[in-house]
């Protein structure tokens, strides 16, 4: 959970736990699908599932919230995206 809670660089946490990077990338993987799944099947989460309410989605962020070609938002977490 902390590099989700901190943003932490994989190395970072690697040497305070005495593992590798890619061991704690493999971790964080599988914390994170774990967690996707619960949410989603205890109703936690809706996903869009039909491309109508993909678009309504886009829309409401993109007229709302002045965020134009955003598809998603989750708990004002930052990601940042490369092209």
């Amino acid at each position: 959970m902390r590099p989700l809670a901190t943003g932490d660089l994989h190395a970072t946490i690697a040497t305070s736990y005495r593992m590798s990077p890619t061991t704690v990338g493999r971790i964080i993987k599988e914390t994170c699908q774990i967690i996707w799944v619960d949410l989603l099947n205890n109703g936690f989460l809706k996903v869009p599932s039909t491309q109508t309410e993909w678009k309504e989605v886009t829309q409401w962020l993109e007229f709302k919230l002045n965020l134009p070609n955003c598809v998603g938002a989750v708990d004002g977490r930052y990601v940042v995206m490369q092209a």
